[in-house]
Order: structure tokens, then sequence, then C-alpha cells
């Protein structure tokens, strides 16, 4: 038999009604843990991803002055691309403020892209993209509920 929720109680389960913080929910070290709190930062220290290193994989390239790429010729930029980044394919998008966004593969072409200072004998910025290179996330913890 349960009994009925609380309409003022936030807890989404009756077995987690509201319960005084004991000293191990609040973070205290207990006597009988099996990690001592000294080996935190030897934990901390150590990555998995011990050779891996993050690349921006969308970059944009902003085209300076009043040139846009629509008076270019679509075979033209992908030739151009082609050219400066390599074989790989790529996905090219153009964005609504004239610019182009490109989907990069490699950390190569990264720096090959953030290098160029004209594009079709135009003068240019090859920037990362301000939110698709990024992330962003809630950490839930039952354990920081008190």
């Amino acid at each position: 038999m349960t009994t009925p929720k609380n309409p003022s109680d936030p807890s989404p389960h009756p077995d987690m009604a509201k319960k005084p913080c004991t000293e191990a929910a609040r973070g205290a070290v207990s006597v009988a843990s099996k990690r001592k709190a000294e080996d935190l930062p030897t934990l901390m220290s150590v990555s998995p991803f011990a050779g891996w290193s993050p690349f921006k994989k969308f970059m944009v390239i902003s085209f300076k002055g009043s040139a846009k790429v629509a008076d270019r010729s679509t075979f033209k930029i992908h030739r151009e691309l082609k050219s400066i980044l390599g074989d790989e394919t790529i996905e090219v998008t153009k964005l609504g403020s004239g610019d182009l966004m490109v989907e990069l593969k490699s950390n190569d072409q990264a720096k090959k892209l953030g290098a160029i200072a004209t594009f079709l004998d135009i003068p240019v910025t090859a920037s990362p993209h301000k939110r698709l290179n990024s992330s962003k996330g809630v950490i839930r913890s039952r354990d920081l509920r008190c």
C-alpha cells in the first residue's frame, strides 16, 4: 500500500520524502570508504582520452566587404574548398548572413581553414562557429538533494 503523494513535496517518489542531510550526503569522507581522500587529485589527473585533442568541427567563413557567396559559382566554391582541405568529403552550408559554414572531419582541416586569408580572391576570416562547437548540460544527482 502506498501513501498518497503530498502536492507540495517536489520528490518524484514517495520513498524519497525530505529527510535531514547526513554527513555522507554532504560530502564528508567516511572512515569505511574504499578510496582515500588524497587519491582524488590522482584520479582527476588521469584522463581516459590521453592523446586526444578536440578540434573545432564547425567553421564559418565570413566574407569581408560587400562580397557575397551568392555571387560565386557553387562549383568554384567546392573546387576552392577541396584544394584547401583535401579530398575528404565535407558539408558546406550557406548561412542567412551570406557566410559559409563548413563541417570539418579532422584537426588538420581546421588548421588549414583557420589559416586562410583569401577565398576566391576575396578577403575572408575563418572562425569557429560560436554555438555548434560546444555543448551545455545539466548534471543532476540524488546525493545533492538535501
